[in-house]
């Protein structure tokens, strides 16, 4: 409980749509690879490859509330968009989630230590969490090596000190920048954010 009333940001208001299906897109898109975000001037859209199926993430269209962005016909529409084929597409997994960009003020207090997820949420377009939260493991535990060796537990405020600004300031701020760029419809505004990515 130390942490979670500190827990500072914001949630997305919009919501964010998860189909999995086991259908091969694969055999469809030969250009597919294990990650895939994907621009269109109506559908903005991600394709994760997992073992033996695809998740699929959408935002509702504009006016689509979450009953009506979650139906079967909803979610075959958005996936004929994808690949237009005969018939429906199986869906093993259908929801609706919200994403939140938040950060603790500190990661540690006395003993205990925040890492990762822990430590912060963010967007997940673009891997920017995962990534941190593997750069927060290796400057922790080299800080816990040298505890362990006798150094002071102060250097738990050093992990936090030099992790919680970087989480804040690239983590975060990438994340939402990831998001924002998925969510633009105008061609020339999508043109422009793949010349910057260059």
């Amino acid at each position: 409980m130390l942490f979670r009333s500190a827990l500072e940001g914001e949630t997305y208001p919009s919501l964010t749509i998860l189909v999995t299906t086991d259908f091969p897109f694969e055999r469809h898109i030969p250009e597919l690879i294990g990650a895939n975000y994907i621009w269109g001037p109506i559908d903005s859209f991600s394709m994760f490859r997992l073992r033996e199926e695809w998740r699929c993430t959408f935002y509702p269209r504009p006016g689509q509330d979450e009953d009506i962005a979650l139906t079967d016909e909803a979610l075959q529409e958005r996936l004929h968009g994808i690949v237009g084929i005969q018939g429906d597409f199986p869906i093993r997994e259908r929801r609706g989630y919200r994403i939140h960009q938040r950060i603790v003020p500190r990661y540690n207090v006395g003993r205990i230590v925040l890492a990762g997820d822990a430590a912060h949420l963010n967007a997940p377009t673009g891997g920017m969490g995962m990534n941190g939260g593997v750069h927060d493991a290796v400057n922790l535990s080299e800080k816990l090596r040298r505890i362990l060796g006798g150094e002071p537990l102060t250097l738990l405020d050093t992990y936090s000190a030099e992790r919680q600004p970087v989480a804040k300031e690239e983590i975060i701020a990438q994340a939402h920048g990831n998001r924002t760029r998925m969510q633009q419809t105008d061609v020339a505004a999508q043109l422009k954010s793949l010349g910057d990515l260059q």
